[in-house]
């Protein structure tokens, strides 16, 4: 029977793998890559919070913290994009031998993408929200009474967010060249079976 090999996380946290033959090498890169997402975690919960604090002081045209909070959640960005390429700092091998894996089955449900996650559906949600507000102050067709700082903020946030994206398709493209995802893996096979089933 195997036994367990513990490991201890950057930030003193404690998880268990059942394969004591991974290399430490291995082990550190996965415990890593948890970390690593634990932290984008906290920035993303972190970045909707102030996404409903931004809608809040538009709403109630307080400029002085629309401003200010903007200026958190472009903060916020650039966490969370440090937090992901922290997380992402060893081989595409042990990524594709180690860590990949790890977000299949039997360890998550087929399919596994953050896409999924809660939190990064209703930063999307309050990100949609907000855009069209800042593109009318933007193009002076309805609060044009918005100061040049806040608009300015938000620009800052858009580059921030730009930032992050650009960072999440250089890891993509680093681990997962073709582009193919668990989610779009998962999907791909089930309408191949699909398919096989219809005929």
């Amino acid at each position: 029977m195997e036994s367990a090999v513990e490991l201890v996380l950057p930030g003193g946290e404690r998880t268990v793998t059942s394969d004591p033959a991974c290399p430490l090498q291995d082990q550190e890169a996965l415990a890593r890559w948890i970390e690593g997402h634990r932290l984008f975690h906290m920035f993303l919960t972190s970045m909707n919070t102030v996404l409903g604090d931004i809608l809040n002081s538009v709403e109630a045209r307080r400029w002085y913290s629309t401003e200010e909070a903007l200026c958190r959640l472009a903060s916020l960005y650039d966490a969370a994009t440090a937090s992901m390429r922290y997380a992402a700092e060893f081989s595409s091998d042990t990524y594709r031998d180690v860590v990949r894996p790890s977000m299949m089955p039997p360890s998550m449900p087929p399919g596994f993408s953050g896409t999924l996650n809660r939190e990064h559906r209703l930063m999307v949600t309050l990100l949609r929200r907000l855009a069209p507000k800042m593109r009318t102050a933007r193009a002076g067709t309805g609060a044009s009474d918005i100061p040049s700082e806040v608009l300015d903020a938000w620009s800052s946030v858009r580059a921030a967010r730009r930032r992050n994206q650009e960072s999440h398709g250089l890891v993509c493209g680093q681990f997962v060249p073709d582009g193919v995802s668990l989610l779009q893996e998962f999907h791909k096979k089930a309408r191949r079976t699909a398919t096989l089933e219809v005929q």
